[in-house]
């Protein structure tokens, strides 16, 4: 559905997989992405694989069946000649092996940026997922720097504007900031302690109990 939403915008959109399978990239380029992330990533030959499953023959093994992304077979035969040159490939760096293989992975040809997992790199090495610590972030700006000399767009995600812009200085391009279930929790957090505040302060001046808060879904 979030395909077909986009489908007429501007937005370029890249799924983000469970896997790097063949059934998954090809699930997600059929159904309309512009391009796939793969996470776990381990080895350049791991890359090589990838980049095989997003290219049509001769130059990769994608299978044809583009429906969706062919605008139900009304753009097929554009679709079949810009394919190959259009979808990114973007894979995620975020283990102990990938970051040992992070240059040869980089270097790998036919990828379009490296995404850094640093919560699951914190959780890989020091068992802890605390993202901000000395050597979780030396870890990240060497995976940053062997990105920006092999001129690769590189990036992870952010938490807060601060966070974003100091990456940003670093020289990382492909961020996020927040996500759906940070932004409805921390919405809904400051609601709450909005009303609590209001109805403590009423309390106080009137002698009276306040009455329970409850959140109303869709």
């Amino acid at each position: 559905m979030i395909l077909l939403a986009c489908k007429g915008s501007g937005s370029t959109v890249i799924v983000r997989l469970a896997s790097g399978s063949r059934e998954n990239i090809q699930t997600a380029l059929d159904l309309g992405a512009q391009g796939v992330m793969v996470p776990m990533i381990a080895t350049a030959s791991e890359v090589a694989q990838f980049v095989q499953s997003c290219r049509y023959p001769p130059t990769g093994s994608r299978g044809f069946g583009p429906i969706r992304a062919s605008r139900y077979l009304a753009e097929i035969e554009e679709y079949r000649k810009s394919a190959n040159q259009e979808i990114a490939l973007f894979v995620q760096v975020e283990t102990p092996l990938g970051v040992m293989n992070a240059a040869e992975i980089i270097n790998s040809k036919g990828i379009d940026g490296v995404y850094i997992g640093n919560g699951d790199l914190a959780s890989f090495i020091n068992g802890d997922g605390l993202v901000h610590v000395e050597n979780i972030q030396q870890t990240v700006y060497d995976v940053i720097d062997l990105a920006r000399a092999a001129s690769l767009p590189v990036g992870l995600p952010t938490w807060s504007p601060e966070e974003f812009y100091g990456y940003v200085e670093r020289g990382a391009q492909l961020l996020t900031i927040g996500g759906d279930v940070n932004f409805l929790s921390t919405r809904a957090k400051s609601q709450l302690i909005a009303v609590t505040e209001l109805l403590d302060a009423a309390a106080r001046r009137n002698g009276m109990g306040r009455p329970a808060i409850s959140l109303q879904d869709g």
